[in-house]
């Protein structure tokens, strides 16, 4: 990463209805703001009250350390955070054998996977557990904590996709209109033949801005070449595209209409309707019809429908680089040496890049909330509406039984099963620097939530949460010790242990990331 000068400040220590006394506090922070003016920076934070202001800070209050990052003593007014700790913590009555489990299974993403945090929340029918290893960001002592705030990258889907649902639910949109009723001026491929609903279904067969074409380049490589490993892969096809951009200036500035120029410039995938292939695309177009039905910026849209009505008072869609409140720092390792190191520090990047696609900050009580209430329909007046969530789903990644419905996930737990109790339906987000997952089943109740700082769009899969996920619902959600599953290639069926089934080769991007 090129880094030009470091700056930043934490003024308040989290979001609650109680406040605390203020107090100086020593902070260092890692972050990629440009220094030319040589004087001041202004940074945001959010207060309770009035939610969000800004503030200026000074370069001159902040010391450069030898490892290229600012420390300096400031002045806090921290209101309290719920469920804040540094160590793992459950409810009464827990399940003790489940709690073993899962504190070996978070264990294990620190001390083998090299994450340098991780935090997980399960919550089976009321009681939860929550678990917190490691440290916010690599070579420091600051613990991770538990209510931490993070990006949440492709998560943010599922908040613009309720916020689409919303206005149909009002009538004030039909999801089988083609976008050129709303978006006349927008230039993209075939938009008089994709619907909304093809935008939240990924369904547009537009081309993924977000995929550079070094990464498809280097997928092909080794689909071609199975004896090459990812690490050679990677180095034969050096990034020029999007990603690089980011890597060379994470605060750069796109509009909308940059990213789907980017779209563009590519060839279109498929015809709309025909298949799921992930794309980015179609979820910034999502947000410029927000905007135009809604008459607000789409920031204010998502706000108002998902996160005000649901009172997550860590969660945020941002307009600025930086994240308020405790967060969890962003590491990646962009010189794919297997290691990371404080130059590979990437918590501030301009949303703009993500938009409505990926912006989104929030913390993992949060994200357990919402994903209840988007999978149990509590914010749909016409339930017909949120059967439709849930049932209008296409083949994402088949071996696994995962389709994409109407803004999430559906994974079969075990793999192709027609039993609709095993169901899960969630969301994998990825974005430079933060890797998360949040899925939920309904009829047993339990919600799991995972998030670790350690994510790159060269993580290899297997180190993902798109594969970890599996590992965690096979602590909570346990399969027979031999499973029958029917195997997509052939016509007949397989069993198999539970240890050969969720080695399945699978690309993010079928679960929702990237």
């Amino acid at each position: 990463m090129k880094i030009k000068a470091l700056l930043g400040a934490i003024l308040f220590a989290g979001l609650s209805q109680a406040g605390a006394a203020p107090y100086t506090d020593t902070i260092t922070v890692d972050s990629v703001y440009d220094e030319k003016d040589g004087k001041s920076i202004t940074l945001p934070i959010l207060d309770f009250k009035t939610k969000r202001y800004s503030t200026e800070l000074l370069f001159d209050s902040f010391n450069k350390q030898a490892d290229g990052s600012y420390k300096g003593s400031v002045t806090l007014s921290p209101l309290e955070s719920l469920n804040d700790s540094n160590t793992i913590t459950m409810d009464k009555g827990f399940d003790p054998v489940i709690a073993a489990k899962l504190k070996a299974f978070l264990k294990k993403q620190v001390t083998e996977l090299h994450k340098p945090g991780a935090i997980i929340r399960v919550d089976m029918n009321g009681k939860v557990w929550r678990g917190v290893m490691g440290k916010r960001r690599v070579n420091s002592n600051e613990l991770l904590n538990f209510s931490d705030r993070h990006r949440v990258g492709s998560i943010t889907k599922t908040f613009v996709s309720s916020t689409i649902m919303q206005l149909a639910d009002k009538g004030l949109l039909n999801l089988d209109d083609t976008i050129d009723k709303y978006i006349p001026n927008v230039k993209i491929h075939n938009k008089d033949k994709i619907t909304i609903r093809d935008l939240i279904a990924h369904r547009t067969g537009l081309y993924n801005y977000v995929i550079d074409p070094a990464t498809l380049e280097m997928n092909q490589d080794m689909a071609d070449h199975p004896e090459k490993s990812f690490h050679q892969a990677v180095l034969d096809h050096p990034l020029r595209g999007l990603q690089k951009d980011l890597q060379d200036d994470p605060l750069k500035e796109y509009k909308p209409s940059d990213l789907i120029a980017i779209s563009n410039a590519q060839p279109i995938n498929h015809e709309p309707g025909a298949q799921y292939k992930y794309s980015n695309t179609g979820l910034i177009l999502a947000g410029l019809i927000i905007e135009k039905i809604t008459g607000k910026p789409v920031i204010q849209a998502v706000h108002e429908k998902t996160v005000d009505r649901l009172g997550l008072m860590r969660t945020e869609f941002p307009a600025d680089p930086g994240i308020q409140s405790n967060y969890i720092h962003g590491q990646g390792d962009y010189n794919n040496d297997g290691k990371l190191d404080s130059k590979e520090v990437i918590t501030y990047l301009n949303p703009s890049v993500s938009w409505a696609a990926g912006a989104m900050i929030s913390n993992m009580d949060d994200l357990s909330k919402w994903a209840k209430a988007y999978v149990d329909g509590d914010l749909l007046v016409d339930k017909k509406l949120h059967q439709e969530v849930l049932n209008d789903c296409l083949p994402s990644a088949p071996a696994y039984g995962a389709s994409y419905c109407l803004g999430m996930v559906k994974l079969t737990w075990p793999f192709q099963t027609e039993d609709s109790t095993k169901w899960w339906f969630g969301h994998l987000g990825q974005i430079s620097g933060y890797d998360n997952v949040v899925f939920r089943n309904t009829s047993k109740n339990i919600t799991v939530a995972m998030t670790n700082n350690n994510y790159f769009i060269n993580t290899p899969v297997e180190e993902g949460n798109g594969v970890l996920i599996f590992d965690l619902l096979s602590i909570v959600d346990p399969l027979p010790a031999e499973t029958t599953s029917t195997d997509s290639g052939s016509s007949g069926t397989a069993t198999s242990t539970k240890a050969d089934i969720i080695k399945v080769p699978l690309n993010p991007e079928d679960l929702g990331g990237q």
